[in-house]
């Protein structure tokens, strides 16, 4: 006769075999838990990709205007430069070409000044006159007054006149020169031209003359 309570082989691995089979699942259930896990989060991070890939689809066209501007821009910029330097070479050319013109106008009225200047030295070497050559430097040096003269050159006026710092330069002064001072001396010319001092005159200053011409 067997015993009920005591348990019977085939029982004991049948219970094993259950064991081992929820074992099993447990596992596949883990692993498959798991599984979807990394596929949630592999198509979470797919999805953030997209996402990102669509934000900078939708800045390109913005920054591409931006970028298309600026190169506009550039391009104004390096056409303007350049308008501007050859602007600068061709005022750059004109300066030169009128102040060699003017140069030019200048010698041709001073070349007959020159020609008078050569005919008084052969006057005076063929007659052996001084007096001769003083007339002829003396109408040598007013044509040349005339030509310069004829540019807008002009003489500042000094003896006899006010005393200006701003045309005269006085060198000497009278000792009792006191009050307002004059020029009674002249030992060096003054010229301006078209206005503006060349070069003041180099005068004494001394009391008012009798008939000041100011």
């Amino acid at each position: 006769m067997v015993d009920s309570d005591v348990p019977q082989p085939e029982a004991g691995k049948e219970a094993l075999c259950d064991q081992a089979e929820a074992v099993e699942a447990a596992e596949d259930k883990a692993v498959g838990e798991k599984e979807a896990e990394e596929k949630s989060a592999e198509e979470e991070a797919e999805q953030k990709t997209a996402e990102a890939e669509e934000a900078d689809r939708a800045q390109e066209p913005e920054v591409t205007d931006k970028q298309r501007e600026i190169e506009e821009w550039i391009a104004r910029y390096t056409r303007l430069r350049a308008d501007f330097d050859n602007y600068r070479r061709r005022s750059r050319q004109q300066l030169e070409e009128y102040s060699q013109r003017g140069a030019e106008r200048l010698i041709i009225k001073l070349l007959p000044v020159l020609d008078d200047l050569d005919r008084a030295l052969e006057a005076a070497a063929n007659s052996g006159s001084t007096e001769g050559l003083a007339q002829g430097v003396s109408m040598v040096r007013q044509a040349l007054l005339d030509a310069l003269h004829s540019e807008g050159l002009s003489q500042v006026e000094s003896v006899g006149s006010v005393f200006d710092p701003h045309c005269h330069e006085a060198v000497a002064r009278e000792e009792c020169a006191e009050g307002e001072l004059y020029v009674v001396e002249e030992y060096q010319k003054g010229y301006s031209l078209a206005g503006r001092l060349l070069r003041p005159a180099k005068v004494k200053v001394g009391p008012a003359p009798e008939n000041p011409t100011n």
